[in-house]
């Protein structure tokens, strides 16, 4: 598990890399989002190429090879305290459930 941990915490450092934190937000609008990346408890959404916002989960979404992260948006925004599921794509069943922290911009930084 440390492991594991360790690779997810190197995978998110070379992603954010040339890029700035901001300041947090509450809620990202899911239309703005072009896709997501998983690095265990941690969350990536890409909006452009120059901006992309990570939060981090807690609870049990560290997501495995065939899970998916299931979220219901009402509002069509993913909040601070929002619930995912996660659940096996093969069996159906779900796997885990957590809650979003804090969404915080990250901007590519200027060469």
């Amino acid at each position: 598990m440390a492991e594991r941990n360790a690779r997810d915490a190197a995978r998110l450092d070379q992603r954010l890399a040339g890029f700035t934190p901001g300041k947090p937000v509450s809620c990202l609008p899911v239309s703005t989002s072009r896709r997501s990346e998983y690095f265990g408890d941690t969350i990536v959404y890409e909006v452009s190429g120059s901006l992309v916002y990570r939060t981090d989960t807690s609870g049990g979404c560290t997501l495995n090879r065939d899970d998916i992260l299931v979220t219901q948006t009402p509002i069509g925004s993913l909040c601070r305290g929002d619930i995912a599921r996660t659940i096996d794509r093969g069996s159906r069943f779900q796997t885990g459930s957590c809650t979003f922290g804090d969404f915080v911009p990250y901007r590519k930084d200027r060469s």
